[in-house]
This record gives C-alpha cells, structure tokens and sequence, in this order.
C-alpha cells in the first residue's frame, strides 16, 4: 500500500476543549491517547487526515453521544511479513469508519448485537 496520507484522532467538547491525537502514532502515553480522554461533555470525535502539504482535512466523525472507540489497522506485507499502520478506525453506535492511508474510506455498519457488545479478557 502506497501511503500518501497521515491520520490523527481529535474530540471536540461542549465547552469549547479540543483535544488531537499524535498522526500516525499509537501509543500508551495517556497524554496522547484517545482511550485515556474525558468522555464527558463529548461534542463530536472523529479523524483528520493530511498529505504530504500539512493540510488537515475531515476524514470522518461521529456525534458524541454516538462515540464508541477509535481503533488502529495494521496490515502485514506479503513481502517482508512485517506489520505496518495502515488506518485509523473511529467505532460509533451504528457503523465502523475507517480512514486509509492511501485516501480510501470503509464504512461499514454494526448491524449484529454481538459487534455491539465489548469484549474484555476473551470471554463473550
């Protein structure tokens, strides 16, 4: 996969508060990660994008009374067998968007009640 774009998570919040992931950048610094950030208040979260010019552009988003997780996608390469970051997902109530860093965009809808539940330590 050719990579022309980067993608970072951002929330906006009711009182005015935005708060922007690192692009490209996964990470367990609760400074920089979406999992650690107050969900209260929550206005809308979603995922900019920027190529190589630094312009930021919406790439996806979702109320926030609808959010549910953002989610990195690797992928494998056939030839080396090395994983590499491929995308940035945003989970809402209804549907998965993901943003690709070659510009494509899935969405696809959480239609099951099962795609709906978490699951913690593999039990179902």
């Amino acid at each position: 996969m050719i990579q022309k774009y980067e993608a970072c998570w951002f929330f906006e919040y009711v009182d005015g508060r935005k708060k922007k992931g690192v692009y490209n950048y996964p990470t367990q610094n609760p400074t920089d990660a979406a999992w650690a950030q107050p969900k209260t208040g929550l206005l809308r979260a979603g995922i900019f994008a920027r190529c190589g010019n630094r312009v930021e552009r919406l790439a996806a988003e979702c109320s926030g009374q609808d959010f549910c997780n953002f989610e990195w996608v690797m992928d494998k390469s056939a030839l080396s067998g090395e994983e590499n970051l491929s995308g940035l997902t945003i989970v809402s109530r209804n549907q998965r968007t993901t943003f690709y860093f070659d510009g494509k965009i899935n969405i696809l809808p959480r239609d099951s009640e099962e795609d709906k539940l978490f699951h913690f330590g593999g039990q179902t």
